[in-house]
């Protein structure tokens, strides 16, 4: 039996190989649906677009729409809705409208975060400054804040959650530790669960407060080297999310 497992395997593997070379050079010459000159075609078409894009427009454009923040709702990104529109006019598209939405949203007046005891400690709540990278040195980029939140202010004693979820409660709870009122300290990671459900759980739970953060043994730079030189994550980064109106159809106005 070991035998004749031993001497199939290569042949049936040859036939796979020689099949897959097959369908290659069919998709080169026929595409499903069409007859064989719609094919040629069509694919006289596509070459045509495949054509257009270049990697030096590519990165003029890309940095014209980085270049500074464009928070939505910001004058920013309202004249970049225009700068779209007027393109794709220039590309000959005729029904071109800029239409508005009403969705929720939060802008920062003031934020910050800060340890009061046993020392004391303000975060930066901005991401470090790197020469590699003149962006990080934009000062009209807000320091990081929780969007969807009420304004408020909460000091209240630190009680480190693991990862935020339900069973890391329920061990704090047999340990004889209530988060009501409290401010926890979750993991990103390990294991992972989504942030925002990390946030209704510590709601659920009776937390003032969440703090998630990157653990760097994980997802850092105690994994290797971080930007520019590597691409392990740098030890002050922030993360984003959308509109809980627009996660999946659009606003109304």
């Amino acid at each position: 039996m070991f035998t004749r497992t031993r001497y199939l395997c290569p042949l049936t593997l040859l036939i796979i190989v020689h099949l897959s070379l097959a369908s290659f050079t069919f998709a080169q010459t026929s595409i499903q649906g069409f007859t064989p000159a719609g094919a040629t075609r069509q694919m006289q078409v596509e070459q045509k677009f495949k054509a257009i894009p270049s990697a030096e427009e590519e990165r003029r454009q890309h940095r014209y729409f980085t270049s500074e923040p464009h928070v939505a709702g910001s004058k920013r990104n309202n004249d970049l809705a225009q700068y779209i529109a007027e393109e794709w006019r220039k590309q000959g598209l005729e029904d071109v409208v800029v239409r508005r939405y009403d969705v929720y949203s939060t802008a920062p007046k003031s934020t910050f975060l800060e340890m009061v005891a046993p020392a004391h400690y303000r975060a930066s709540l901005r991401e470090e400054p790197y020469d590699a990278d003149p962006d990080t040195k934009n000062a009209s980029v807000d320091p990081a804040w929780t969007g969807m939140s009420i304004s408020g202010e909460v000091t209240a004693p630190v009680v480190y959650a693991h990862s935020g979820n339900p069973d890391d409660y329920a061990e704090l709870r047999k340990q004889g530790i209530d988060v009501k009122g409290k401010i926890v300290l979750v993991r990103y990671s390990n294991p992972y669960s989504y942030r925002g459900f990390k946030a209704l759980t510590a709601q659920r739970e009776g937390a003032a407060a969440i703090l998630i953060y990157s653990d760097p043994m994980e997802d850092g730079y105690k994994k290797g080297k971080v930007f520019p030189e590597g691409h392990g994550g740098r030890k002050a980064t922030f993360n984003a999310a959308l509109s809980p109106t627009t996660s999946w159809f659009r606003a109304t106005r």
